[in-house]
């Protein structure tokens, strides 16, 4: 009789062990389900562009210089239309437009042209810290925010993210070629 309850008692902590495992794994496995399908949400932070940062007085990272970088091309590009002509303010019937910048290196002639591109999150303002040193090493940058970044309008997708940095490569090798393609 003894054996029976021993037996019992095993297959009891044994049917709990089964299913405290088949709870947990349905939780992993609900979990990954809902970050496979929503990982652009929790991945992709595009940053719409700020009017502009306040002047810091004194500032040792020299962020107020880098805010003074103007770029000596700014441009739209559309997937469907291609060039856009030059205007302040963007034709809100164009669904989808991809601002893209060319910052000139200071030293003449630069030593080459590179294409950065910034990653997921930010935007050409935010990322001009990120261009000064190529720009001090005699590069002139090219740059660019994609669909939902800064002035670029459009859905915002991963491979929206890939089109977008394909199209303006192209139209940035219609005016010159690009040495280095930087990205983050």
């Amino acid at each position: 009789m003894s054996n029976t309850k021993s037996a019992n008692r095993k297959m009891s902590k044994l049917w709990i062990l089964k299913r405290i495992a088949t709870s947990l794994f349905g939780l992993w496995l609900m979990v990954s389900f809902v970050f496979y399908w929503a990982q652009e949400y929790f991945l992709i932070e595009a940053e719409k562009n700020p009017s502009g940062y306040p002047e810091r007085a004194k500032d040792p990272s020299g962020f107020s210089e880098m805010q003074k970088l103007e770029p000596s091309y700014n441009r739209f590009v559309s997937p469907r239309i291609g060039l856009l002509p030059e205007s302040k303010e963007l034709d809100p019937s164009i669904p989808v437009a991809i601002n893209f910048q060319k910052f000139d290196s200071p030293s003449q002639p630069p030593r080459g042209k590179l294409f950065y591109l910034h990653g997921n999150r930010g935007s050409i303002e935010r990322c001009r810290f990120e261009i000064k040193p190529f720009l001090d090493a005699g590069y002139d940058v090219w740059t660019m925010d994609y669909r939902g970044f800064g002035n670029s309008k459009g859905k915002l997708s991963e491979i929206n993210l890939l089109a977008d940095a394909q199209m303006v490569y192209k139209e940035i090798l219609k005016r010159e070629e690009i040495d280095i393609v930087w990205g983050r």
